[in-house]
């Protein structure tokens, strides 16, 4: 549904309620969110749902602009939690295509995420670019390096709607 301001607005409840620690983790403030425990609990949905929302922060005329990223350390990880979660999870009537070849979902607004992998620390330098909003599922499998070279690609060519 449009709004007067050429927004979407979607009602995540009907698909995505919260745990106690999931919405702690959507709440925070902090410039980097961090979520652990065992598996299962529903720290990759979290991962999915921040992806989401920051990218859906946006008009349709910036969201064009806005690029997500969501990493898992090796590519069969990635296919077998990640990908399977958004495509178990997420409607098609959320996003206007899930692209296979290139594991990155166009949201209703133009706004990309991308599903990517780092298996090698080189393959850091094929993620260079302008991206609102990283994620990093099982942060503990990549190295510091890594995600210190991509912190510096998090940045948006466009301003955030306050």
């Amino acid at each position: 549904m449009l709004t007067g301001t050429d927004r979407f607005i979607i009602d995540t409840r009907k698909f995505y309620s919260p745990y106690p620690f999931q919405f702690r983790f959507h709440s925070s403030g902090a410039p980097y969110g961090f979520m652990g425990g065992a598996a299962g609990p529903g720290k990759t949905l979290g991962m999915l749902m921040e992806q989401f929302q920051a990218c859906n922060e946006f008009s349709n005329e910036d969201g064009p602009k806005v690029h997500s990223v969501l990493f898992r350390r090796t590519f069969p990880m990635l296919e077998s939690t990640v990908i399977t979660r958004f495509r178990e999870t997420f409607p098609k009537e959320l996003y206007r295509q899930y692209n296979e070849g290139k594991n990155q979902v166009t949201w209703l607004n133009g706004a990309t995420t991308k599903f990517g992998s780092m298996q090698y620390e080189h393959d850091v330098w094929s993620w260079q670019g302008q991206w609102h909003h990283i994620g990093y599922d099982e942060l503990c499998e990549f190295t510091f390096k890594q995600w210190s070279s991509t912190a510096a690609w998090n940045r948006c060519p466009v301003s955030q709607i306050g």
